[in-house]
């Protein structure tokens, strides 16, 4: 046992000096890339499918090489006749056995990645933030899913708040694989408890500037201030691109400062801090970006104005949004109809749906993006949205109209 001890420390250090030659040798060549996508001809570069390729094998022998050495002692040590020891040493035997085997079995996905062979069906990238993240995943998991869970289930339900798109299931259907043809499928769709047609409004200001005006940005602070102004805080703030976001609060932070409204910003504390820090504030303006359009849950007065930038289409020059959009295209069907846009519907109703939680919640929902009024995809968006007033106006004719919704709301509670 001493000697396989000796033999596991020795794999452990290769495995380790092994980890940092390959990652350093990805993070070099990504260089200043945060997303690179893994198409063919990037792999089939020597640096990919020699040099990194070369180094990801020698991970993969190590690897094997532990859990081997792992499954010889386990067995070396069951075959002992002290049952202590074969006792007082499982779990820690077992813990390891399922480390050195998820190490093996994700260093041979790793390779399978990385393999310089053409893969039509699937994307295939690489991520560097804090850690260096590799992935794989079918452009169309539409068959996938229907033949893993359709197939096999006799009944399955399907429920979340934002499934439709203008009240059709056509979009979701598509995604997963759900045929009426030869799927007794059923839909429906129920009414949401809350009171929106009451207690929430939905504006959009008749004059704003089209979101690609040079113009947008420089004046999206005064904007916001003033429809800040009008609930006298208690503003989520969501945007489609943290420069912008960090642009902005670093114009009105100290503005919002001195009206004592205290400005928190996405990154500067972890996402829970934060909205705990704007519910108990009461007045606060938190600047968000895409993981605060859903999964945030802010019942109560705290938040009462919801303030929608822009809408959220997938940032173009994203290598993974322009590499689906790509295979669409060779499938024969519009990416922007089939792609951008139901994803940025769905984005948007998961922002509207930030603003009321709770039955005794009230407040605003402005959207400053043009596009809703002056495209015809901008009904999709607003019919997307639960029933409530939808007010077009010039903003100088909205601000008013909003401070008195608030002013009322708050004298009736």
């Amino acid at each position: 046992l001493l000697e396989m001890n000796s033999e596991w420390l020795l794999g452990r250090r290769k495995l380790n000096e092994g980890v940092i030659n390959c990652f350093t040798s990805i993070e070099e060549h990504l260089q200043n890339s945060k997303k690179l996508l893994l198409g063919l001809e990037i792999l089939q570069k020597p640096v990919w499918k020699d040099q990194i390729g070369a180094e990801v094998k020698q991970l993969i022998d190590v690897s094997m090489q532990l859990l081997n050495l792992f499954k010889m002692t386990d067995s070396r040590i069951e075959a002992m006749s002290n049952a202590y020891i074969k006792d007082a040493t499982k779990i820690l035997r077992l813990e390891l056995l399922s480390t050195a085997s998820r190490i093996s079995q994700n260093l041979t996905t790793l390779a399978s990645i990385l393999s310089p062979v053409e893969k039509e069906e699937f994307i295939r990238w690489c991520e560097c933030n804090a850690d260096v993240t590799f992935a794989e995943t079918p452009f169309d998991i539409a068959s996938t899913i229907r033949r893993n869970l359709f197939d096999k289930l006799p009944t399955c339900v399907i429920s979340s708040a934002t499934l439709t798109i203008q009240n059709s299931f056509k979009a979701i259907c598509e995604q997963v694989g759900i045929r009426s043809e030869d799927i007794n499928v059923k839909t429906n769709q129920f009414e949401s408890p809350f009171e929106y047609e009451k207690n929430a409004l939905f504006a959009i200001p008749a004059d704003i500037l089209p979101p690609d005006h040079p113009l947008f940005e420089q004046n999206l602070p005064e904007i916001l201030l003033k429809l800040i102004n009008t609930s006298k805080g208690g503003v989520f703030i969501l945007f489609t691109s943290y420069s912008m976001l960090e642009s902005v609060y670093q114009k009105l932070s100290p503005i919002l400062i001195e009206q004592n409204l205290l400005p928190l910003k996405q990154g500067q504390m972890s996402r829970s801090r934060c909205i705990q820090e704007f519910k108990e504030h009461k007045n606060a303006v938190l600047f968000g970006t895409d993981s605060f359009w859903e999964g945030v849950d802010v019942a109560g007065a705290a938040l009462r104005q919801v303030i929608i930038t822009k809408l959220p289409f997938q940032v173009p020059t994203d290598p993974l949004a322009q590499a689906r959009s790509n295979y669409l295209t060779k499938k024969g069907k519009n990416p922007f109809m089939h792609y951008w846009l139901p994803k940025a519907v769905v984005k948007f109703k998961q922002g509207f749906g930030r603003l009321i939680r709770s039955n005794q919640d009230y407040g605003a929902v402005i959207c400053l993006d043009s596009r809703l009024i002056e495209k015809a995809y901008g009904k999709l968006f607003t019919t997307s949205i639960p029933k409530c007033p939808q007010i077009t106006k010039p903003l100088n004719e909205l601000l008013p109209i909003l401070s008195t919704f608030y002013k009322g709301k708050s004298l009736n509670r």
